[in-house]
């Protein structure tokens, strides 16, 4: 079987790894893989991919542009060219299903789905509510992505942003293009995201939910001491771990009062992303790795540390998560979307149900005892990630899909 995967990253961001390592499960199957990005980063070298850009020359006209000051216009050239190249690339490699990933950072839209839509079966990953709604990546608690965004969308100005009289047009035009084309389904990697697209414009379609997977002989837990002493940390203090692509919109701005509040003292706290959280607490230390691609560093990390705390108020199921709970460090999080279904109380951590730091703190404090008596869940973490995240086990039910997709032939209504 031959497939396109087409993301806006290459390995950037929780969704573009998910995709980097859906490539990698799939090729362990036999599976010949393509990956079409929006932008290179040095990710794995091991995997085939292509730009897939608007060529050079409308690069320099939307260049251009932009140094005018008129972004929108240069993002509609860019798109333009992608969406000219996209054929040519899906006539050259002749898939036999095209899974598609995140496309909003890349600023791409609905009609590239459409094109592969034209010449393939879809499979498009959700990794977050986009696909649904007229602009945001997460509702929150707005419901209008059920009956209809609008220009009463509450947040316009959040990422990723739009301006609110063109946000019905955006969600009707994603409405007309599932409707149309029945050949196109959705992967949710949470059970909660997949009852968000049934209520709404995927109803019709196949949704299933299959967990993102992660590589397990590559994340497991390492001799904790041994990692501390190689990473230059203290030995013998509770020490927990936040990690994501940009900590500042990922929660990392409640720590400081999440740290105001509880009471477990000392404490050594990790980092690791874009943007760390400045931490002023007394018996606090900290120690930033800044943004870590390498996963043998990360899991040094996540071995080196007691607990993981996953502080976003909202997210689908994270891969973060995901990756703590494999090294057998158990994980301190808020109750929300996709989370309850990987951090689960006396197994994988504990779950903070109000969406307080006070709340948190109180948590923190419950597993930072539990770490100093003995009783913390690492080993149930590990069994629950070989049950859950195993990247084989994805790519296999992954296959399934993309063969029954195959083989009802649907196309374009």
């Amino acid at each position: 079987m031959r497939v396109l995967i087409i993301s806006d990253l290459e390995s950037k961001g929780g969704a573009a790894i998910a995709a980097q390592r859906l490539a990698q499960g799939l090729s362990g199957l036999g599976v010949q893989c393509l990956r079409a990005v929006g932008a290179m980063d040095g990710g794995d070298t091991t995997q085939e991919k292509v730009l897939l850009s608007p060529g050079k020359r409308l690069e320099g006209i939307a260049g251009f542009i932009e140094s005018l000051g008129q972004r929108k216009l240069a993002e509609r050239i860019t798109h333009f060219g992608v969406q000219r190249q996209l054929p040519l690339l899906i006539e050259r490699f002749k898939p036999d299903c095209i899974s598609i990933h995140n496309l909003h950072k890349a600023k791409w839209d609905i009609d590239l789905v459409e094109e592969c839509a034209r010449h393939a079966p879809v499979v498009w990953t959700l990794h977050d509510m986009w696909s649904m709604t007229g602009r945001c990546a997460h509702s929150c608690a707005c419901d209008k992505f059920i009956t209809g965004c609008d220009a009463a969308c509450p947040t316009p100005r959040e990422y990723p942003e739009m301006e609110p009289h063109l946000i019905a047009g955006a969600w009707a035009a994603k409405k007309s293009v599932l409707e149309k084309h029945s050949n196109i389904a959705a992967v949710c990697p949470s059970e909660w995201l997949a009852a968000k697209a049934r209520k709404g414009i995927w109803q019709g379609h196949t949704v299933e939910a299959i967990p993102n997977g992660l590589d397990l002989g590559v994340f497991y837990r390492r001799d904790s001491r041994a990692c501390r002493s190689a990473l230059g940390l203290q030995q013998d203090i509770p020490t927990i771990v936040l990690v994501a692509d940009y900590l500042s919109i990922k929660g990392g701005g409640l720590l400081s009062g999440i740290l105001a509040a509880a009471k477990s003292r000392p404490l050594q706290i990790l980092t690791m992303g874009n943007c760390p959280p400045e931490i002023d607490a007394e018996g606090v230390c900290h120690t930033h790795f800044g943004y870590v691609a390498s996963d043998i560093m990360k899991t040094m990390i996540y071995s080196a540390s007691d607990l993981n705390l996953h502080l976003a108020f909202v997210d689908n199921l994270p891969n973060t998560v995901a990756e703590a709970i494999a090294c057998g460090t158990p994980v301190v999080a808020y109750a929300t979307g996709g989370v309850p279904e990987m951090v689960r109380d006396g197994c994988t951590g504990w779950l903070v149900e109000r969406f307080e730091p006070a709340c948190y703190a109180v948590a923190l404090d419950k597993a930072v005892e539990a770490v100093r008596n003995g009783t913390s869940p690492t080993q149930t973490c590990r069994p629950f990630a070989e049950e859950h995240y195993g990247l084989e086990g994805q790519a296999a039910r992954y296959m399934r899909l993309f063969e029954t997709m195959c083989a009802t032939g649907l196309t374009a209504s």
